[in-house]
């Protein structure tokens, strides 16, 4: 699992992390101050690679509307599917400036 786990945050770095930096991006214009922090969203890889049960799971940006962003960027997101034999899997990803 640890291999394809790899490949999933390779792949997400490569098609969507631009997509979630935007978010990172907008709330810093909200009031001109660059945010800093961590936002950890936590999902599930459905059988055929559709991401299903985002949540946040922890956020030190102190900005609610930063982490509801990411959120709804991972719940849109379509996946490597798991190895044979696995129905689905659950799986962290954290966002970081």
């Amino acid at each position: 699992m640890d291999a394809y786990a790899a490949h999933v945050r390779r792949y997400i770095r490569e098609y969507y992390i631009r997509r979630a930096q935007m978010c990172f991006d907008h709330e810093s214009r909200v009031d001109q101050q660059a945010v800093r922090g961590t936002v950890v969203i936590g999902f599930t890889i459905q059988g055929s690679g559709e991401v299903t049960g985002a949540q946040i799971e922890r956020n030190t940006t102190g900005r609610d509307a930063l982490a509801a962003c990411l959120q709804r960027q991972v719940e849109d997101w379509r996946l490597p599917r798991p190895p044979e034999g696995v129905d689905e899997l659950p799986m962290q990803m954290p966002f970081s400036r």
